[in-house]
């Protein structure tokens, strides 16, 4: 079996391949501006994507409705509620859970949404997962009454919904499965200021 030659492109955040990244990328861009239409197409696109006038996508969880809104002034997005008596007016009421482009200039971490899961039944606490690039990701615990735990983890999560404390983290362990997996789980509590855990 031959070697890949392009197997240094795995390093993603390596200067090499972001370097080849750039150049792919202003290529691409210097063929596509070439054609009279494209600012024009690129101005009608994001006038629709960024439209305040868009249908939110809503998931119910309990008496709320969720949904994940970006837009012009949202670049990484808005994961927010509101109930169903508001979101039949028009003008709605949205109560933000987590302001991702303000969490990245928090941390200095370009986030990126990658969903939630609510807890059943209590709906009392969510798991959201988030990425800095396409891999590893980061999940967090939020309880939106108390915003009183979030733990991060530097690799591929998994959260049982229905588990109490609503918990199973992944954190950076040094053996991981080349899929980013981790070979030793523990179990997390979703309390302020703790973290026990065992291996399973």
């Amino acid at each position: 079996m031959s070697e890949d030659r392009y197997s240094w492109l795995e390093d993603v955040e390596g200067d090499r391949p972001l370097e080849w990244v750039r150049e792919r990328n202003a290529l691409a861009e210097e063929v596509l501006a070439a054609s009279p239409r494209f600012r024009e197409i690129e101005e009608q696109t994001l006038e629709v994507l960024d439209s305040e006038d868009r249908i939110p996508a809503v998931v119910q969880r309990g008496e709320y409705l969720y949904n994940f809104w970006i837009d012009g002034h949202h670049e990484r997005g808005l994961w927010r509620r509101t109930t169903w008596d508001s979101y039949r007016t028009a003008t709605p009421e949205w109560e933000v859970l987590v302001d991702i482009d303000e969490l990245g200039r928090a941390e200095g971490v370009n986030w990126v949404w990658h969903g939630a899961e609510v807890l059943y039944p209590s709906r009392e606490r969510a798991l959201i997962s988030l990425s800095s690039r396409p891999l590893p990701l980061s999940t967090r615990s939020l309880n939106p009454i108390e915003n009183s735990f979030r733990r991060s983890a530097r690799c591929r999560p998994a959260g049982d919904q229905h588990a109490t404390p609503p918990a199973k983290w992944h954190p950076d362990f040094a053996r991981r499965s080349s899929a980013a997996y981790p070979v030793v789980v523990p179990l997390g509590a979703a309390v302020p200021r703790t973290f026990a855990s065992e291996r399973v």
